[in-house]
């Protein structure tokens, strides 16, 4: 008697630990992409441990990638989804590249309440699609909260092939971290050129060693 009164709590307790609500998140994101559309009344894509996200056999970029949306839903959600070639089953994130997706950069995003279909013009167009999922997603980390992604699509592209962004080491020092934090940023929000200012009057930070004056004298000015 006593042992099944324990059982008894251990299945309370476990059952009090279990997420009873689900949080949505929402599509509609920044930079905001060229269309969206939304069905926050349908069932959402919920996400669990048994979630899989699927990218095709033997293309080494879409597997970095597909690892990239395992640990940003790591970080957001604190739910750990596996990365696999197997076919696409339900309560799977697909990743895939479209040839008739004309932009390069592009990418067209299906969200049912089943499976979630990203679709790039190449490698880029789904790893900026994956930035967009990322963005979407619910922070429910240490809440007892399922999270999920609202029924919908996206079709994007960028306006602009060059989207830059320069970091100014001449003149201050950035450590491989900080630099490291700028690019995480720059791919979120979906920029593509690193410009690194690398040499002025007040500073020359690439190292010749044939003209070892462009350091001594080249990088100081009088004033």
């Amino acid at each position: 008697m006593q042992w099944a009164g324990v059982g008894m709590w251990m299945v309370l307790g476990l059952s009090a630990c279990s997420p009873t609500k689900t949080e949505i998140g929402n599509l509609n994101v920044i930079p905001q992409p060229q269309e969206v559309s939304q069905d926050i009344q349908a069932h959402p894509f919920v996400i669990n441990p048994q979630t899989g996200i699927v990218y095709p056999e033997g293309n080494e970029k879409l597997q970095r990638t597909a690892e990239f949306l395992a640990s940003y839903i790591k970080e957001a959600t604190g739910i750990t989804v596996r990365t696999t070639t197997e076919a696409a089953r339900k309560n799977s994130i697909i990743l895939a590249v479209d040839g008739s997706i004309t932009n390069k950069e592009g990418y067209q995003l299906e969200v049912t309440s089943e499976n979630i279909h990203l679709n790039g013009g190449s490698e880029s167009g789904v790893f900026y699609g994956i930035q967009t999922l990322y963005k979407a997603l619910p922070l429910t980390k240490n809440k007892q909260v399922s999270a999920a992604i609202p029924v919908g699509t996206v079709n994007d592209y960028p306006r602009f092939g060059y989207r830059g962004f320069m970091l100014d080491v001449a003149r201050h020092f950035f450590d491989v971290d900080e630099v490291k934090r700028v690019l995480d940023m720059m791919a979120c929000y979906k920029m593509n050129k690193l410009h690194l200012h690398l040499s002025d009057d007040q500073g020359f930070r690439v190292e010749i060693t044939k003209y070892p004056r462009l350091n001594t004298i080249g990088s100081i000015r009088d004033d």
